[in-house]
């Protein structure tokens, strides 16, 4: 394989995870483990900014207007990542589709479980 299929295998790859086309789990268990990011750092606006010139390049415009909208959701403008409110329920609803960004149904606030350490 050359680097160039592994940068492309790479942003297919992280473009596949972000935008929940893909299961992270998938994509390391396959033949092809490439990511454009750290998975395990955390995704930094910077990240999603250089996907987003990869396919501007290739001209893959519907994937850059994915990214762009998960970029505006999660970031602020100087890069630092958006702090949604927390659900303050005593008894939080949600439904039965579990995901990376759950919410209450009552309040439509973000539910969020911190480990004790």
């Amino acid at each position: 394989m050359t680097d160039r299929q592994r940068i492309h295998i790479g942003m297919i790859n992280s473009y596949n995870v972000l935008t929940k086309k893909a299961k992270f789990v998938d994509v390391v268990e396959s033949s092809v483990p490439l990511f454009a990011h750290l998975m395990d750092g955390g995704l930094r606006k910077k990240d999603i900014d250089m996907m987003i010139e990869y396919f501007k390049e290739i001209e893959e415009y519907e994937k850059c207007i994915e990214l762009s909208f998960i970029s505006t959701e999660w970031f602020n403008d100087d890069g630092s990542v958006i702090q949604k409110p927390e659900c303050e329920c005593d008894m939080p609803s949600f439904g039965y589709e579990y995901n990376d960004d759950m919410v209450c149904s009552t309040c439509n606030k973000r539910l969020f479980y911190e480990r004790d350490n």
